[in-house]
Formats: C-alpha cells, sequence, structure tokens
C-alpha cells in the first residue's frame, strides 16, 4: 500500500495515508482545502527555469537501517549507500539508482550543515494513540530545496499523513505504508531566526516496542545552487501497549 502525490507548483496539498479532517496548520480549525491550483500554461517549447537550478525532481534519499542505540545525538545523514531492512522491502531498483547516483550534486562539506529533528524527538505513547510531530530545520542561511527521507517499523507505528507549514511547498511527497517509508520533495522559505518547523506528521501506534525513526537525504540545495550537508538528530518513539499504559 502507499499513498502518493507528484507534482510541481506552488500549491501545498497534505501529503498523507489516510483520510484527516483537519491538520495542525489548518486555521480556525477549518479543513485544510488546499491552494487554487495553477492554471496550466500553454508549452512555447522553450526550456522553462526549475526550482533552485534542479530539473525535475531531486535526487532521492535512500532509505536506511535505523539505529538501535542512542539517538540524542547530532550526525550527518547518510547519503545514499545503504537502504533499510524492513520485511518486504529487498527489492532495489538497479537503474534508478544508477540514474540518481549520475546526477547526484557534490555537496559542500566546507559549509554548515542544516540540522534536520523532530519535535519532540523522544516520546512514548500507548497502542491506538496518536501523536502530532513537527519536523524542525534549523541552520538555513535563505530559501533552500530539501530532499528527505525518515525511515520507520511499520509494524509498530503508522505514518498517517504529513502537511506542510504555511510557505512550504511540497514538490513530491510519498508514504509507503508496507515498507515503513516516507519521502519528502521539500521547497522551504526563508526563516527570519534561522530555524522553522517545515511540516508535521501525524503517528499512530499500533504494536508496543520501540521505534527508531531514522532520517536519509542526499543535501540541501540553496538559491545560488550550492548543496549544503544535512545533519539529523533522529526521533524515537516508544510504544505500550493498552493494558500497560492502563495499569
Amino acid at each position: 500500500t502507499e499513498s502518493r502525490i507528484s507534482f510541481f507548483g506552488s500549491s501545498s496539498p497534505r501529503v498523507q495515508s489516510g483520510t484527516s479532517p483537519q491538520g495542525p496548520f489548518d486555521a480556525g480549525g477549518e479543513d485544510y482545502q488546499g491552494d487554487e491550483p495553477e492554471k496550466p500554461t500553454e508549452e512555447t517549447g522553450e526550456d522553462k527555469p526549475t526550482p533552485y537550478g534542479v530539473r525535475g525532481r531531486s535526487v532521492t534519499p535512500r532509505r536506511t537501517t535505523p539505529s538501535t542505540g542512542d539517538t540524542g545525538g547530532v550526525d550527518l545523514v547518510p547519503r545514499g549507500d545503504s537502504r533499510d531492512t524492513w520485511p518486504g522491502d529487498e527489492e532495489v531498483l538497479q537503474d534508478e539508482s544508477i540514474s540518481e547516483q549520475k546526477a547526484a550534486a557534490v555537496i559542500d562539506d566546507s559549509r554548515p550543515p542544516l540540522i534536520v529533528g523532530l519535535e519532540p524527538s523522544v516520546a512514548a505513547l500507548p497502542s491506538g494513540s496518536e501523536i502530532v510531530l513537527q519536523l524542525i530545520v534549523q541552520g538555513a542561511p535563505g530559501s533552500y530545496r530539501l530532499p528527505l527521507g525518515m525511515t520507520y517499523d511499520p509494524g509498530r507505528v503508522t505514518v498517517k499523513s504529513f502537511e506542510p507549514a504555511p510557505g512550504v511547498d511540497v514538490m513530491e511527497g510519498s508514504i509507503e505504508l508496507d515498507s515503513g517509508w516516507m519521502s519528502l520533495d521539500l521547497m522551504v522559505p526563508a526563516a527570519n531566526d534561522g530555524a522553522q518547523a517545515v511540516g508535521a506528521l501525524t503517528v499512530r501506534a499500533e504494536a508496543p516496542g520501540p521505534v527508531p525513526l531514522a532520517f536519509t537525504s542526499s543535501g540541501a540545495t540553496l538559491t545560488d545552487g550550492t548543496v549544503l550537508p544535512v545533519a539529523a538528530s533522529d526521533g524515537s518513539l516508544f510504544v505500550s501497549s493498552s493494558e500497560e499504559d492502563g495499569g
């Protein structure tokens, strides 16, 4: 099962794997209807400018094996050298991997990285309950384009939806329920204080146990074409049984 949207433009619909009448960024509690769709433009045959110098979709972040140790530190996220090992995710599209490796931009490691994290970063919740996690990015010197992936255990939690914050555009987004993978390609405006919530995840607890939330990214592209490294403080959830929570 996979919920997927793919589009270009200024609209910012909610990426979701279920139906939710209201999101954390909806004003006044009204149902989110999305932005007005743009009118299609006539094809002129001329090359059109592409966001941040990236033609089409950016390099897809690859899945990684979530760490089983301490997730409190901040580390550079993997750039696509491995994939996760959740059941049912053994197949790899070789042609896609090769094309993405060729298209990968050179990351400027001399620049400070963008730091990606969740708020709260650690939480415990009983099975059957839901929690909203804010996706926080800090350290950006201006607006940027950020491809980001997150791996989780689909047997213990379900990522129901991702809703972008006001001003953030989702160029492409997907939630793969069976394999425990969320992929986003975000266009983020500059923040006044250098840190901002770029969206919110709604997560439902399913089965008891620890759930690492591990990020991966191919780098963030600034408006001048510079590609910054991305660091992440991975999140961690612990799901308890309803009986344990009540007793």
